[in-house]
């Protein structure tokens, strides 16, 4: 459902030119949902409240990088 919802998001932002024309909808899904799911995953097993903090920081960068220039 997830990467659903983020495909549809991105291929409308692509099409509004929020997003690079290059970027494949499905691809930045998949990426984002692994991301998510990793950063939850290795913060639960650390028990260590910062990895969620650096996974956010890589979050945000990563859809940084989406934009359109």
């Amino acid at each position: 459902m997830w990467r659903g919802s983020f495909t549809g998001a991105l291929d409308r932002a692509r099409a509004d030119g929020v997003v690079a024309g290059d970027v494949d909808p499905g691809d930045a899904a998949h990426a984002l949902v692994a991301q998510i799911e990793g950063t939850l995953s290795l913060a639960r097993n650390s028990q260590d409240p910062d990895t969620l903090t650096v996974g956010a920081r890589s979050l945000r960068r990563y859809l940084g990088s989406l934009r359109a220039t």
